[in-house]
């Protein structure tokens, strides 16, 4: 049985390796809406998630714990992933589930990116100053020309460390306020808030909000002004319904979005949405783990 660790995904996943791999499983038939529930079960110190997939010849679970407590070093979800044969049931791999979560996490976001999104440079607003802002700032770069970047954080003592890391990675980098989200043309939230980080009537008209910090009904990032008024992309419908906080408490605010769809019908059937913002409400789903894992494994086998 292999066993790969985060040096190992980082160079079997590049970033763009890894949208790739996301949009191709997606394009080839992969359906997000036949997924089995993430289960979260309760511990003394947070919780610990279950997510199981099946997909061309390969089962995958993702076994990861979320701390409830915040802690200066150690990192708030970490995990394991065991990968099965399909046909023989036999573990063929385990896997970082903390790196693969990153990886995966900001993948996704950045598909979604490409789907809508103009391809000029980027002004670019970031909430957070931890591993998924990281990940997903660097995922974007990889990709589009940074025209600017703003990063807003509460803990000062992290916000400079992490922009002394962007810096050293010649990525210039300056630290804001929420009220920089009235510039931007692409504002990720990266953060564990359970309530929203901004005020969604500032947002530009043509502005995309990719939104992942949130896999709990009762949790969310943007407000519902947000939601109102843009076109939201969801990764399905059902996985949305039951644990997307953005979308859910909106909706108990009397709000929905201008339209909706999911990333699987951007990326087989392209369409520009209407004029206005676009909003990506991404939670995770262990689909995504299971193509990027299986790739590692077929890659390194």
């Amino acid at each position: 049985m292999l066993v790969l660790d985060s040096a190992a995904l980082r160079r079997a996943l590049p970033p763009r390796t890894a949208v790739q791999l996301i949009r191709d499983a997606l394009r080839d038939g992969l359906d997000p809406e036949a997924e089995a529930p993430r289960t979260a079960v309760p511990v003394t110190a947070g919780s610990m998630l279950l997510m199981p997939a099946e997909w061309r010849g390969h089962l995958g679970v993702k076994l990861v714990t979320v701390d409830g407590r915040p802690h200066p070093v150690r990192a708030r979800v970490q995990g394991t992933y065991a990968l099965f044969d399909a046909q023989t049931l036999t573990p063929i791999g385990l896997l970082d589930a903390t790196e693969l979560t990153r990886i995966r996490t900001a993948a996704v976001s950045a598909l979604a990116l490409d789907t809508v999104a103009s391809s000029g440079p980027v002004d670019l607003v970031v909430f957070g100053s931890g591993v998924q802002a990281g990940s997903h700032l660097r995922a974007i770069a990889s990709a589009r020309e940074l025209a600017r970047v703003r990063i807003v954080a509460r803990d000062r003592g992290k916000l400079a460390a992490f922009l002394a890391e962007l810096a050293a990675e010649g990525i210039s980098a300056e630290p804001a306020g929420a009220r920089a989200v009235g510039e931007a043309s692409v504002v990720v939230c990266a953060t564990t808030s359970r309530s929203p980080l901004f005020d969604g009537t500032a947002l530009r008209d043509d502005a995309m909000v990719i939104a992942i910090g949130s896999h709990e009904p009762d949790a969310r990032e943007v407000d519902s002004a947000t939601v109102g008024r843009s076109y939201a992309i969801v990764e399905s419908m059902a996985n949305s319904s039951r644990e997307n906080g953005n979308l859910l408490l909106a909706q108990a605010d009397g709000v929905v979005p201008r339209g909706i769809t999911t990333l699987s019908r951007l990326v087989r059937e392209p369409f520009l949405p209407p004029p206005g913002p676009t909003v990506y409400l991404g939670s995770g789903m262990a689909w995504q783990d299971l193509v990027l894992a299986s790739h590692c494994i077929t890659l390194t086998a």
